[in-house]
């Protein structure tokens, strides 16, 4: 009876999932970590964080939350925009030390979160049954070093 309708029930849950991945990033900021060693540690909790909830990504990943209107999506997408926002501070702390261009934390946070978002996906759809934190190193890699063939 508290919830006045099934999406709001949903939204609520979904609500509760990407508020816990900020308080997670939020706890990042007291970390004395800076360049490689922070970006590894924030791929490495938003990770932790799909893994814990596998079946929230495994609904994310089709780009809709089921049983939510366009209402609750939008306060959602709001909210992984305070996400962004936070791995985008994290990012800048990373630059510090030249290993993230400052100029490009921007972008750099919504491609850092889609590169975890990916990997999740190509789990859930493979089947795959390994944690995704045992992927960090590689996205890390990728994301500081990108796909091309240079040594």
């Amino acid at each position: 009876l508290y919830f006045q309708s099934k999406e709001d029930l949903f939204s609520s849950v979904f609500e509760e999932l990407v508020d816990q991945l900020r308080e997670s990033l939020i706890a990042l900021m007291t970390s004395r970590k800076e360049g490689e060693p922070l970006v590894t540690e924030i791929v490495g909790t938003i990770l932790s964080h799909f893994d814990r909830n596998h079946d929230f990504m495994a609904s994310f990943s089709n780009g809709r939350f089921p049983a939510c209107g366009q209402g609750a999506t939008q306060k959602l997408l709001a909210k992984f925009s305070e996400n962004i926002d936070t791995v985008r501070a994290l990012l800048r702390r990373a630059a510090r030390d030249g290993v993230v261009d400052s100029k490009k934390t921007d972008l750099g946070a919504v491609a850092l979160i889609g590169l975890c978002r990916s990997v999740a996906f190509i789990k859930h759809k493979s089947g795959g049954k390994t944690p995704l934190i045992n992927e960090t190193d590689k996205i890390v890699d990728l994301f500081l070093n990108g796909i091309g063939a240079h040594s």
